[in-house]
């Protein structure tokens, strides 16, 4: 008798399936990561030319930027130089030459400013107004400790930075921050004879040249 036996092909048919499966996920996958590689090629196809002019127009601005930057430093010398009366200690300060310079000059007394100058870019703003001047210099008479004294006292409660600075082999002191009511800047005093020197930048955007130039030429006889 034939006996015929039926062949169970549940177990063999799922492995298959599974693997076309994988098959099939791993294809869509590929397709959509091809389609979105697509997409950006073509977009940087089409915009190619707005991408360079943008790109040229970027490093070019930073191109002129930087060579105007060495253009001002440049056309800030050879310096300009203002120096006092003999009786005043022939004090000299030198600033770039781009800067114009407004000065008093009031005869010594027992109180107040004897020199008061005032120095800015291109020309001298009106000195009623509120204008932060690049650089200011007094010269007064007043006591040197009492000064060193109030700055002190306002060191803690203002948060000033106060450190020592050498001229003319005189020590002084340097402050920084704000040095006066909505003035933040850098500020240095020295002790001549009976009076007071005081020069200092009522901005921080004239910190580098007053650190750089003024003070590096800055000099008188105690």
């Amino acid at each position: 008798m034939l006996k015929i036996k039926k062949l169970d092909n549940q177990g063999a048919a799922n492995p298959l399936m599974l693997g076309i499966i994988a098959c099939s996920i791993l294809l869509v996958i590929t397709l959509i990561f091809a389609a979105g590689q697509m997409s950006k090629v073509n977009d940087y196809k089409n915009n190619f030319d707005t991408k360079v002019s943008d790109e040229v127009t970027k490093q070019s601005k930073v191109i002129a930027d930087q060579k105007q930057a060495e253009f001002d430093e440049k056309e800030k010398a050879p310096y300009k130089f203002w120096t006092s009366p003999t009786q005043y200690g022939s004090i000299k300060v030198g600033f770039p030459k781009t800067w114009s310079y407004y000065l008093e000059l009031n005869e010594a007394t027992s109180s107040g400013d004897v020199i008061n100058l005032y120095a800015y870019p291109d020309y001298v703003p009106d000195i009623s107004g509120d204008t932060k001047y690049a650089l200011r210099m007094t010269l007064e008479t007043a006591d040197y400790n009492n000064i060193l004294d109030k700055y002190r006292q306002r060191s803690s409660k203002d948060g000033l930075e106060i450190s020592t600075v050498q001229v003319s082999n005189v020590s002084g002191i340097k402050i920084r921050g704000n040095i006066q009511n909505d003035v933040s800047g850098t500020l240095v005093v020295f002790p001549i004879r009976d009076k007071v020197l005081t020069v200092w930048t009522e901005s921080k955007d004239f910190e580098s040249d007053f650190e750089n130039i003024v003070l590096k030429n800055l000099s008188f006889i105690p």
